[in-house]
Parts: C-alpha cells; structure tokens; sequence
C-alpha cells in the first residue's frame, strides 16, 4: 500500500510495500477508524529489529493476514525510536496486562486510542505455546463485534490504572533516613547476581547496565561486577572482531546473543567499563574494550553531520547473525592451521559448529568466537583482522541511520567518562565536536536526522544532554556549556515540570496527542528521565 512510502522513518518503509494497508499515526487515521466503526491494530517496533523482522515475514507479507486486517481493523504502523511518547505509553499498558513487554509490540484499541489487549510478537499459526495471529485476529473480531462492552471496559479499567500509577504524589517525609534507604536500596539491587556466569537471573541475560553502574557505589557488590564485565567483554555478547555489544544474550553464559547492536547500549557499555576503571583504578582489558568500542562506533555509526546513528540490524540476507557468524571450513581456507588451533584453543571454536539456534535450542554448524579470559596476545590481535577485513565482503547488516538527541546525548556522556578514566585527548576532542553538534540547532527536537512539524524534545533528550553538558564541562569548565545548561533546565522547568506530582512529564506540557502523559520514574532500557533530571537539578545547583 502507499500510505507508508513518503514517511522518513526507516521502520516505516520497510513495511510500505506490505499487502497489510498501514497507516502511519495521524489524528485522520482516528477519524477514519471513527468513520468505519473499526477497531485499530497498533503495532511499534524498529527498523534492527529481528522479532519485527519476523513477525513481518510471517504475518504481514501475507495475503490472508493482510485480508483479515485490511477488512476488519485499521493498521497503524509507529516506529519506536521516532516516537517514544506513543512506545511508552502503550509498552506500560502492556507491562500492566501481561506483566512485559517487548518489540513488536502488538496493541488493539478502540478509535479514542484505549487500549483493550496487548501483546509482543505472535507467529502466525498456533506454535511455541502461543495462540496465532490469525486465531488472535478472530478473537478480536468476536470481541469487537459480539462483546465491545467489555473490550471498553477493560480499555476503562487500563486507562484508569495508569493514570492513578502516575498521579501519584510525591509525599514528603522529613524523618526519611536517606542513607539506610541508599544501602538498602543496594542490598537488594546486588541480590539477583549470578554467581558463575555474572548479570542477574539465571536465564535470559540483558546487561541491565544502569543497574551495574548503581551497584558500583556498594562495596559488597564489586567482585560481582567485576565478574560481570569480565563474563561480558570476553563472552558472545561482545564482538571480539570488530568491537561493539550486541543487545542481550538468551543464555545465562551470555553466548548465544540478539543480534542487534544498539547506540545506547554502546554508550551505558563504555560508560559502565570506564566508570569501573574511573573508581577501582587501571584495568588494561576493560581499557582495551572501551578503545575498540569507541572505534567500532565512530566506524560504523558516525553520519557526515556529526551526529550518530541509532543501530545495526541483527540481521543480513534475512537471516539472523549471518554476519557475524562462521562455519568452520570458512575459518579453515582464511587462516592457516595455527592461526585455526589458536581459535579452537582460545576463542570456542569447534569443527561441528558452537552456535545455539535459539528457535531450536540446538546447536548449528556455525561459530561465534568467545573467549573463557581476556586475550590480547598479538597473535590473537592478527588473526581477528584477518577476519574483520574477510567481514568486508560479507553483505553488511542495514543501518538505521537516524540520529536522535538522547541516545547521542548519552554517547556524549560516555565520551566524557572515557575520558576521565583514560585521559586520551583524542576522546575529549570526539566530546566537543558531538557536543556542538547536538547545541548547535535553535530548537532540541528528537529526531535531528529529519524534520517532521510534530517533533519536538522529549524529557530524555533534555534530561540526558544537560547530564551530558554537565559532564563535559566538569572536564573542561568552558563557560559555553554551563550556559546552555542553564539554558536547557530553564526550558525543561517550564515544558515538563508537574509540580502536583514532583515529577517531570515525559512529553512537553503542551502536548496532549494521547490525551496522558506519563511521568515515569524507573529505569528501562535506558535511565529514568526523572532520575536523571533530579541529577541534574542537584548537580547544577553547585
């Protein structure tokens, strides 16, 4: 269909040539569900997405599906990284009802936008202990048509619970011991730690990197980080050829990683790894893999305006991992045979294959190179560029090459606190050429890669560039970055405070597309906009 061709969003283009007739989010769009009486579909996700890419394939490229959606929903398409206020709110309403969320993240609402049932990714026949989407579509149908009052009532009953969640007050309370809530606070972040294998839990693995970073500030918790960012920089989830974290791993070992590689988690990466140097002293692995870090972004992300890019697919050839991923007959022609035994002794290679499908659970004939302790042998160093510059001819993952504020914002920060722990120049000099870069526009918007009527900053993008700001001129006291710091809280005051609350909104007071704005205090993926700006507002106040 045509609706999605003339839309920026990567994501979004993806799917225009679906036979699923999507519309991108428009108050028309509403009107037009209105109109026909039809409930709407709503699915978020992002262009590197692979679990996008496969519900894509199985569901909306498919005619009988497309049939079914286009007859009796309207489908609207968002793509989560331009639109985080419209991701936000719908990833917490599907916290509220299923307990998590994910990408894609599948909705059906009424027309006035309340949502009635949540979910993430579904096949598209029964499978894997899930309903189908084509079964789940009927029922939504059935629902719509024989039951509506109770899809509204439950849309009610969703709406109210978030609204009361977020309403709530901060009450003040004068006899608050704040240092026994802080160690406390400590005690049970640093209770989950896996003990063999590092991160916490004992199943899927996700770095939870604004946890490690608190943890640092306990003393009884450092072996454990420092087991974890050992487990990390040496296992799978670290990309030993070209540097670089993909998102998480689905094994407790963190070896059989999600593909993607994501600015934000590169930037919380150097920033966890330099802040641990920046406390406990000279660590010349952690050193080493904040350098290639750094390279491997400036390599792969940097746009010609300065700004960087938002992430890499995990998939090539529709296939995920393809890239990085290597039989051992491909290993046996690129290296010699001592170059290969040096892998299959240090680096987990095996001639029948180390790499875990994850649909499976079994093992493949393919290789990913991990590592049981960090080698920087030279020997090690040759033959990982040999096999880099071999990646070269491989068909490279797409890039989503939009820039936005607060995932730069929180490179920049990352920048700064390599800097600090490594007192490389050639960092700073990185800092301020992203820093005026990010100043350098009259109005903060979200998406600077492109201009859309409707972007403007959200509380993160002013949040994490002040924070960053912050830093940088804590490093180099240049008068220009305290008073765009000034400058950037005295709007954030104004566009987002809540004084009923105590809290600040995560979209502009002036902005009322979801009819809810939501004022959230916890850590995601990335940190709480809240957190950060009541950092920023003790932090400025000195």
């Amino acid at each position: 269909m045509a609706n999605l061709h003339k839309e920026k969003s990567n994501y979004l283009k993806q799917h225009a040539d679906n036979p699923v007739n999507w519309y991108a989010w428009s108050d028309e769009v509403f009107e037009k569900a209105k109109a026909e009486d039809k409930p709407i579909f709503l699915s978020i996700g992002y262009s590197t997405c692979h679990w996008c890419h496969v519900m894509a394939k199985e569901s909306f490229m498919d005619d009988k599906v497309a049939s079914i959606l286009n007859e009796n929903f309207i489908a609207i398409k968002v793509d989560r990284e331009e639109r985080p206020d419209i991701d936000n709110y719908y990833m917490q309403v599907s916290q509220i009802m299923t307990g998590s969320g994910g990408w894609p993240l599948t909705i059906f609402m009424t027309p006035e936008k309340e949502p009635f049932f949540a979910g993430t990714y579904f096949p598209k026949d029964d499978m894997f202990g899930r309903i189908g989407f084509i079964n789940l579509l009927q029922e939504i149908i059935n629902l719509w048509t024989n039951k509506r009052s109770e899809a509204i009532n439950v849309a009610k009953e969703i709406t109210h619970a978030l609204e009361n969640f977020q309403n709530q007050a901060i009450k003040t309370n004068p006899d608050l011991d704040y240092s026994t809530l802080i160690r406390s606070t400590l005690d049970k972040a640093g209770s989950e730690f896996d003990a063999e294998n590092g991160g916490f839990g004992t199943s899927m693995k996700f770095p939870e990197i604004t946890r490690l970073l608190f943890l640092l500030n306990n003393k009884h918790s450092l072996s454990n980080i420092t087991r974890t960012l050992d487990k990390m920089g040496t296992r799978a989830l670290y990309d030993h050829i070209e540097g670089g974290f993909h998102r998480y791993s689905i094994t407790s070992d963190w070896n059989t990683p999600h593909f993607e590689k994501m600015l934000y988690d590169q930037a919380l990466m150097i920033s966890l790894y330099s802040e641990y140097i920046i406390k406990l002293g000279e660590n010349k692995d952690y050193e080493h893999i904040i350098r290639e870090t750094i390279s491997f972004v400036h390599e792969n992300f940097l746009d010609k305006s300065g700004g960087y890019y938002t992430a890499i697919d995990a998939d090539s050839n529709g296939n995920e991992g393809e890239y990085y991923l290597w039989s051992y007959d491909e290993l046996n022609k690129l290296l010699s045979d001592k170059e290969l035994t040096f892998l299959v002794t240090y680096f987990g290679v095996t001639e029948k294959g180390n790499y875990i499908d994850p649909l499976s659970d079994e093992k493949t004939d393919k290789n990913l190179l991990y590592c049981k302790e960090f080698n920087r042998s030279k020997e090690a160093a040759s033959i990982l560029n040999k096999l880099k510059k071999a990646r070269t001819e491989r068909l490279h993952p797409e890039v989503d090459n939009k820039v936005i504020t607060d995932w730069n914002s929180l490179y920049l920060s990352a920048l700064c606190d390599a800097y600090k722990a490594l007192k490389d120049s050639r960092i700073l000099d990185q800092a301020n050429d992203l820093a005026m870069f990010l100043t350098n526009h009259s109005q903060l918007r979200h998406v600077i890669s492109y201009t859309k009527d409707s972007d403007t900053g959200f509380l993160d993008d002013y949040a994490y560039l002040i924070a960053a700001l912050i830093k940088l001129y804590s490093i180099t006291f240049e008068s220009k970055y305290l008073s765009k710091i000034s400058n950037l809280i005295d709007n954030t005051v104004k566009n987002f405070w809540d004084e009923d609350s105590s809290k600040f909104f995560h979209n502009p007071k002036s902005i009322d597309e979801l009819g809810f704005n939501s004022k959230d205090s916890f850590d995601n993926l990335t940190p709480a906009g809240n957190a950060i700006m009541y950092s920023n507002l003790v932090l400025a106040s000195h």
